[in-house]
């Protein structure tokens, strides 16, 4: 099945819904999002592939990233090339390896460690590169152990999804027709898988909300209504570059929680390769 007989698949399975809203708006918010997921038969992971955990296979010359000294946690690379034909918009680029780092203390327990949904944008770094000399890094020696995480074959596949829930676009659905987005999403969505680009799915409020909060540097929700007005203002612009579960039992994130992570950038600054102004945010329940 091609991209387009996937798209009108998704049209089908959506026709069936008992729709009080025109169907036409309906179609508007469906949007594509690719999803990751693992093979059923691994094919074993070549230098420069996209995986969760592991060791990074970082650009020549290019140092573990760190924070006060201490190295970040690698949670994963994206190589653009093993998914862009499911990219149907054109959002990202058409090639480059994306790496993600983020720094956890120690774990307290067997429930992971301590840390904020909202992260401090100095506590993680999204590096892009478009560099095919590559080097596998070690894991540093002062990583804890408990970070030193398993490499996970990475598969993708397009999928379509409607507004989840508090997002913008639900503001165009009665109540009857959210119980049929929930419905729809939860048979279609990601849950809480990983994904990227489309909807993400929340588990609280929506997650370009937080977004929004994130990088316009609020440190309260006691917020005014121009505060408020300038968060909706600007959360359109996010896009998804990676939603993740650390529920994974494969890499051994479970040992820093059992959160979901969102890295999300604005068009503008992904369009530009402005990797570093991505804001990470987590949520869970």
């Amino acid at each position: 099945m091609n991209n387009e007989q996937k798209r009108l698949a998704f049209l089908n399975e959506a026709k069936k819904v008992n729709w009080t809203s025109d169907f036409k708006m309906v179609e508007k918010f469906l949007k594509p999002y690719i999803l990751i997921d693992t093979p059923f038969k691994p094919q074993g992971i070549k230098i420069g592939q996209s995986k969760f955990g592991g060791k990074p296979d970082l650009p020549k010359n290019t140092d573990w990233p760190k924070y006060n000294n201490e190295p970040m946690v690698f949670i994963g690379q994206l190589n653009i090339r093993d998914f862009k034909k499911l990219d149907v918009e054109n959002i990202l680029p058409k090639a480059g390896i994306i790496y993600y780092f983020a720094y956890f203390k120690e774990p307290e327990s067997k429930w992971g460690t301590e840390y904020d949904f909202i992260v401090d944008k100095e506590k993680y770094i999204v590096i892009y590169s478009e560099n095919d000399t590559l080097i596998t890094a070690d894991f540093p020696k002062e990583l804890p152990d408990a970070y030193h995480f398993n490499e996970q074959e990475l598969v993708f596949d397009l999928m379509y999804s409607l507004p989840v829930r508090e997002s913008l676009e639900i503001k165009n659905f009665n109540e009857e027709d959210e119980e049929n987005l929930w419905d729809f999403n939860e048979q279609f969505g990601s849950g809480e898988g990983g994904q990227i680009l489309g909807y993400c799915s929340p588990i609280q409020a929506d997650v370009t909300w937080d977004w929004a909060f994130s990088d316009l540097g609020f440190d309260t929700y006691d917020l005014s209504e121009s505060d408020l007005a300038r968060i909706d203002s600007i959360r359109p612009e996010f896009i998804n570059i990676l939603q993740f579960s650390l529920e994974n039992e494969v890499t051994g994130f479970k040992n820093i929680g059992i959160s979901i992570g969102y890295f999300g950038i604005k068009r503008a600054d992904l369009k530009n390769k402005r990797f570093d102004e991505t804001i990470l945010i987590f949520q869970d329940t």
